[in-house]
Order: C-alpha cells, then structure tokens, then sequence
C-alpha cells in the first residue's frame, strides 16, 4: 500500500514534502530533476528529504516498474501499531500440535496407517489435518479407510484435550495410560470437555479414571462443571472439583423435582459425589429446606395428578371500592346517612377494612371510577326505576319519550358523604338534602338552586349516577348512558 504525501494540487511541494514547485505528475515521459531519485513511502514511515517526486504511469506499467525498481532506493518501514481486530494471543492454541515424524509421511502411508488403525488414536488423529491440506477431505477418508466422518471429529476433538492433559505434567502415566488405548472410546470420554480450562480438565480426567466413568457419565460431568463455572452467586461453598460439581448440579435438580421422594433421591447423589465438608454442610442444609417446602402439602405418595389452578389478576381486575347502600331513595333517612359506616382499602389485593357499624347496611362492589377514586365517604342509594324520579328526568335532560325509555330501569346514587352549608352550594349539582329538619326525615335528591331557595343545607354531594350492565342488545343504548 503506498502512502502519498504532501500537497497533491498545488505547486509549493511535491508528493514526498520536498520544495520541487511542481504537483502530482501522471502518465509516462516525466522526468524527474537531476540527482533525486524516487523512494517509495510505506505506511507508517517518515520520508527523508533526499526522496523524489512519486510518478504514476498509466502504460507499460511492467516495464517501467522492473527498470525502475532498483532506483526507488532502500525501503523505509517502521512498525504499525496492534490491530483492534487481530485475535489476542493464544486463541486456537488447542488446535493439534504439529509433528516432525508425521511431516515426513506421505499421505498414502497416513491413510495405510488410519485404515489398518496402527497407532492410537490419539496419534491417528494428528494425521487428519496434514490429509486435509493435502486434499483428503473426511468423506474421502471415510471412504478410504472406513473411518467415518464422526469418529474423526471425535477424534480430533479428544486429541486436543489429550494434549493439554500431557502438557500439564501433572497428571501420571498410569492415568494418561486409561485414556490411550483404541477401543476404549477414550475420545468420547475426554471430548465433553473441550470448553473447560486446562486446570479443571486435569481434575476431570484424575476424576474420571478413579471412579471408572462411562461417557454418559463424563458428559454429565462436563455439563455440570461448566454449570459451576458459570453459576457464581449460586455456587457458594461448592469448590471446582469434579465431585463439588456434580453435587450442585443435583442439588439444583433436587430443587426442580415436584415429588418430595424424587427430591431426596437427588440429595443422597449430590451427599455421596460431594468431595469437601463445606459443600456437605449446604447440602444438609438444602435438604432439610426441601423437607420444610413439602411439609403440609398433599401426599407425597398420590400419583401426582392433582394439581393448583394460578391466575394472575389484573390492575383493573381488583379496581373496586365497597361501598354502602343505605336504601332506596325516598326511604333512606339523614341518621343512616350521618352513621353511615367508612371503609379503607389498601394491599396488594385491595384489601378493605370497615369502621362503623357495616354489618347494619348493605354493600356494593362498583369499579374504581376517577370520581369514586377521589371520594372520602361515599354512600349510594337505590333508585328502583330512573323514569319515575322526576330530578333525574331534569337532570339528565331527559325530554322526548325516547329518552325517559333510555331511563327505564334501576340505578345508584353515588354521593360522597360531607354537609355542605348554604354559601356553598352550587346550582349546577345536585344534593341529597332531608325534607325537614328531623334526624329520621327521608332523603331527597335536590339540585343546589332549590336548596338556596329553601334554605336548607345539603348532606351529600351527589357525583354520579350508576346503571347496571346493560344486555347484548342494549349495547348501543348503553354507550349513550346520560350522568347528572
């Protein structure tokens, strides 16, 4: 790659910084002056000032290049820094190492060897790669020496791992000796656990050889080795040995099971792999937890076909405020509305409780509406049917037969409990009001210009006007309902 430098289009400098008065030159019969001879630049050097201008020929480009080549004078480098993208050091050192005596052995004599198997396979399966470059892919090994594509990458897989177990120097030969004779699927044994570190796979191997594992056992060791090593807030008191791991993997299993039985037999496997005293104490602990859980369940020794129906409840599922009814209008006095009891919500599961005399009156659930939600003392009061009280006919502007038809049917008043003197009353609302002054008067339902105009104070705020859920059929009706 060549660098240029200096001012491209202009005239103070040439290419390499040198005050020539003349710019970049193309194309073939340009000189160069007398006793400066061209240098060719290379990323990340300095140009010296004895360097010529850079012509770039657009025929006869060989020609020129070879002749010329011997005057571009010594080259100038200088290092570059790393790249941001270059792997770090080490990566893919657990490919197979390479070896002299297979260098000198032709790949006839390779496949001779693979096809009679004389070797083991740890050897073998050195000679895969100096194949592939040679052209043998695994089909045509396969096909030459019966040796299918799937014991080779088991192979080439187990190879690696074999290495690392020899490089380390500290796993003895009469362990390494386990792992090295054909036909023992040591491949297949020491394969799972390529994704470990060299350290755990040396205590893996030793593991391996004292308790005589199989390979589903070694797989099973693997996954739960890799399970510890990512698990480090779950991990406490389990150490990186082979046996530690194996016992958190069933502790977690234990923890999964939903028959207290299936759960012990966990817990007597991780008791028995465990390998230090600290990972045995938290297993004893966990089972003495696990016992805890099931205690007061259904027995243990059903079939297990029994099970709990959860449902997750909505925001607007548990949105209702109880709230007392203390009769149908017209029948309801100012004494039951001034003893009328008060509740108070709160809790996940909106969770009431009722100071007063609540067991005296009845209760209504209605939906946390935003002018329920603002109230302090709401009471309600029935009104058996909306056409026939002549202020809801007034309030609701209710004028053609259409509308007292809309009306028909029952209702509640919802008024929030709270006297309201006469400065206070507004014409635009209407109020619940006693007909006279006597505590046992009945209630009426009165706008604030007649109560002005009588001179009587209000005993509620009236804040709407509740209808009950309207039929299939009524649907359109429904959502044309009128408010006071």
């Amino acid at each position: 790659r060549l660098q240029l430098r200096g001012n491209i289009l202009g005239g103070s400098k040439d290419l390499l910084g040198n005050n020539s008065g003349s710019g970049l030159i193309l194309g073939p019969g340009t000189g160069r002056p007398p006793g400066k001879a061209q240098k060719l630049v290379l990323p990340g050097s300095r140009p010296s000032n004895a360097g010529g201008r850079l012509i770039i020929p657009d025929k006869n480009i060989e020609k020129i290049l070879a002749e010329g080549a011997a005057a571009l004078g010594p080259e100038e480098v200088t290092p570059t820094g790393p790249s941001m993208y270059r792997p770090p050091a080490g990566f893919m050192d657990d490919e197979i190492k390479a070896n002299e005596q297979l260098e000198a052995m032709t790949p006839d004599a390779m496949l001779n060897k693979l096809r009679s198997r004389t070797g083991r396979w740890h050897y073998l399966a050195k000679m895969l790669p100096y194949l592939l470059r040679a052209g043998y892919d695994s089909s045509r090994v396969d096909e030459m020496t019966g040796i299918t594509p799937l014991e080779q990458s088991r192979w080439a897989v187990g190879a690696t791992v074999y290495d690392t177990l020899v490089d380390s120097g500290v796993v003895p030969e009469e362990v390494m000796s386990k792992f090295d004779a054909n036909g023992t699927d040591a491949e297949g044994k020491l394969g799972p656990f390529r994704f470990l570190p060299q350290d755990m796979r040396v205590e893996a191997a030793l593991y391996i050889v004292l308790k005589n594992l199989d390979v589903t056992a070694c797989d099973l060791l693997a996954r739960s080795m890799k399970e510890w090593e990512r698990r480090v807030n779950e991990r406490q008191r389990f150490t990186s040995l082979p046996g530690d791991c194996l016992a958190f993997k069933f502790l977690r299993d234990a923890f999964e099971c939903r028959r207290l039985e299936d759960a012990e037999a966990y817990m007597e496997k991780a008791l028995d792999t465990a390998a230090t005293d600290p990972a045995r104490e938290r297993l004893r602990e966990a089972l003495e937890k696990l016992r805890r859980l099931y205690q007061g369940s259904v027995s243990q020794t059903a079939s297990g076909s029994a099970s709990l129906s959860v449902l997750r409840l909505d925001p607007e599922e548990i949105g209702f405020r109880p709230v007392p009814m203390l009769g149908a209008l017209g029948q309801a006095t100012l004494s039951q509305l001034t003893s009328a009891p008060s509740t108070s919500q709160g809790g996940a599961f909106g969770t009431f409780t009722i100071s007063g005399q609540g067991a005296a009156c009845d209760w209504v659930a209605l939906p946390q509406w935003k002018p329920l939600a603002m109230m302090r003392l709401p009471i309600a009061l029935f009104v058996a049917d909306c056409s026939a009280v002549q202020a809801i006919l007034l309030g609701t502007k209710a004028k053609t037969e259409e509308d007292r038809r809309r009306l028909n049917g029952s209702a509640l008043i919802v008024a929030e409990r709270s006297p309201v003197g006469l400065s206070d009353l507004q014409e635009d609302t209407y109020y619940l009001a006693p007909v006279s002054e006597d505590v046992n008067a009945k209630l009426a339902l009165v706008d604030g210009s007649q109560l002005k105009s009588r001179g009587i104070a209000a005993a509620a705020t009236v804040a709407f006007l509740a209808r009950p859920a309207a039929r299939e059929h009524d649907h359109k009706e429904n959502e044309n309902q009128m408010q006071i």
